[in-house]
């Protein structure tokens, strides 16, 4: 990258194949938590602490807890694409954390019209 960044934000990106191990991967956490659940109240208690490792998370209604498990098997998947504003290439990179991104240089894709 050049230097004298930061790059202007563009947006999050997640790859097909990213988003469906992701949305099973939280299938199968919110099953699990189900099957916690009906296990007693010591298990579901039990499943939450593992799963988030941290108190406070039974205090969410159903449908909050299903969007957090959602979100965080998501989250760990997506990456992020930002434009450098002098050249106009654009910056991939695939995990949150990720040190050394694809580099593409944008060209003018044809209009169907001309």
């Amino acid at each position: 990258m050049e230097s004298g960044g930061p790059y202007p934000f563009v947006s999050k990106v997640i790859a097909d194949s990213d988003a469906e191990e992701g949305l099973t991967a939280a299938a199968h956490r919110i099953r699990d938590f189900f099957n916690a659940r009906s296990n007693g109240t010591e298990a579901e208690s039990d499943w939450l602490h593992d799963y988030f490792s941290s108190p406070g998370y039974g205090e969410f209604a159903d449908h909050e807890l299903i969007e957090i498990i959602i979100e965080r098997e998501l989250f760990q998947r997506v990456g992020e694409a930002y434009r450098c504003s002098a050249c106009g290439r654009l910056f991939l990179f695939k995990r949150e954390f990720d040190q050394h991104p694809e580099q593409f240089t944008l060209e003018p894709s044809p209009r169907i019209d001309d």
